[in-house]
């Protein structure tokens, strides 16, 4: 999946061709409305609309899908009640879009929060993350989301880009953990495991290969964490502590005698 941060406002997200493009309302969008109406562009004046009509708001769970929107290049539009637009109130509204995002034919999604005062770009880039996640790899006849490209618009990209790169490496460590965690046994062993911290740490040898820090005791257990800002982008298995050796935890387990990455 493609993740992009561009600088949009209400008036270039009109312009931007894509399959859907989603925005959340806050209530200081919504008092507004009359501004937005006066503002000239298209959406502007649509969104203004539906909110006059009472077919939007800012209300939680509240949406409006729009199809071909007269004056908007993209091909659906979909409004979200966001409530004061605070990060969990975002997290929510997005995470209720994951039907519009995932559906057939919606390739390519913008998300526009340059409407939204101080939004949590972190947030919203790990809420769409959630939202698009899908379990494959056992289930070979689950349909694959068509979606390969996602635009988050934002007022200033230059004062986004830190939230938006540390959002990008949580997302990235919390999809792998939720990946691995759904996988059977027999497909996670701790040579697969071993197999993928190699594959989403490189350049780090040195954290894979000294996982402790020094007097750390060897009893607990494996947890996947996402890399900070140094790593960005990126995931690994960290190793906070490990089974005593030779105690016994099963088919796949992490305890076993000879298991050591």
């Amino acid at each position: 999946m493609n993740f992009e941060l561009k600088a949009l406002s209400l008036g270039t997200a009109a312009t931007l061709q894509c399959d859907l493009l989603v925005l959340p309302v806050t209530e200081k969008m919504a008092a507004k409305a009359a501004a937005l109406e006066k503002s000239g562009d298209a959406l502007s004046q649509w969104i203004a609309a539906a909110l006059a009509q009472g077919d939007a708001s800012a209300a939680a769970g509240k949406q409006l899908h729009g199809y071909q929107v007269s004056g908007v290049q993209a091909r659906r539009v979909l409004l979200l009640g966001a409530g004061q637009g605070s990060a969990r109130e975002l997290r929510s509204a997005l995470a209720g879009a994951a039907s519009f995002l995932k559906a057939e034919g919606v390739a390519h999604a913008a998300v526009c929060l340059s409407a939204v005062e101080s939004p949590d770009i972190a947030i919203a880039v790990q809420s769409l993350h959630e939202a698009l996640y899908q379990y494959r790899h056992t289930k070979p006849s689950a349909k694959a989301v068509a979606l390969k490209k996602v635009t988050l618009g934002v007022a200033n990209k230059r004062s986004a880009s830190a939230a938006f790169a540390l959002g990008q490496a949580l997302a990235t460590g919390q999809t792998l953990a939720k990946e691995w965690g759904n996988r059977p046994a027999n497909h996670a062993t701790p040579t697969h495991l071993a197999q993928a911290a190699q594959d989403n740490r490189p350049g780090a040898p040195d954290a894979l290969q000294n996982p402790r820090p020094q007097g750390h005791r060897q009893a607990g257990h494996e947890r996947f964490l996402g890399r900070g800002p140094r790593h960005e982008g990126t995931a690994a298995i960290h190793r906070t502590a490990l089974p005593g050796r030779g105690q016994k935890t099963g088919a796949g387990g992490f305890g076993g005698q000879g298991h050591h990455f």
